[in-house]
């Protein structure tokens, strides 16, 4: 019985739960390699954009356009790269979507049609942000017309917040969308910015004094 008892208690040693080198392996998880983001400081027209612009991207595309200078310190400080777990690289030279970035804030180029990474979108924001993409330079869309694009008319205040949160401005242009009553609406980068952008796209003010595309209609499209 001993004999039979001391069997048992070595087979349970050697394949039970209680073996320690077992329960090791099954607690260990491996970590997701960190994600590799480059950041570059823009070259930007100061009375465009007096504070700067910092253009973030990853393997698979743009990531994120902040209108301010950045370093890596404030980078990973930002809400929503904290939760990427991401590996911060500063680019020095402008790659092919900054280089497109500086010349529209020139002026010198009207698309923007870089391939994006919609990594810090939620799946809504990515299907309102794919459709506001179809409002082309010197345009512009209504939160009311974009819900019902997006196949939610009721959803305007929705709308007002995909564009209060997107990362990609520019890219996405959450400025070529204006109120139904033909007044600005809101904006990330404040309303002065967003003036200056419309004017960059050559859109005309209203007799209220907010921006119109010139030889348009009163209701944006």
């Amino acid at each position: 019985m001993l004999n039979g008892a001391s069997s048992r208690t070595r087979g349970h040693s050697q394949t039970g739960s209680g073996d320690p080198r077992r329960s090791r392996t099954a607690t260990t998880k491996v970590q997701p390699e960190p994600l590799r983001v480059d950041w570059t400081e823009l070259d930007v027209p100061t009375r465009l954009l007096p504070r700067g612009l910092t253009l973030l991207e990853t393997k698979r595309g743009v990531l994120a356009v902040l209108f301010e200078r950045q370093d890596a310190a404030r980078l990973r400080r930002l809400p929503r790269l904290a939760r990427l777990n991401v590996e911060l690289h500063q680019r020095r030279q402008a790659s092919p979507a900054g280089s497109a970035l500086m010349k529209y804030t020139q002026g010198l180029v009207h698309t923007l049609d870089q391939p994006l990474d919609f990594s810090l979108a939620t799946d809504f924001e990515q299907r309102v942000f794919t459709k506001l993409m179809a409002v082309a330079f010197g345009e512009l869309t209504t939160y009311g017309k974009l819900a019902e694009r997006v196949g939610k008319p009721r959803a305007s205040r929705a709308i007002g917040g995909a564009m209060q949160r997107n990362p990609l401005p520019l890219f996405v242009p959450c400025h070529r969308v204006i109120a139904s009553d033909g007044s600005l609406g809101g904006f990330g980068g404040g309303l002065a910015l967003k003036r200056r952008l419309l004017d960059l796209e050559g859109i005309a003010k209203l007799a209220g004094g907010w921006p119109r595309r010139p030889g348009t209609n009163r209701n944006a499209s």
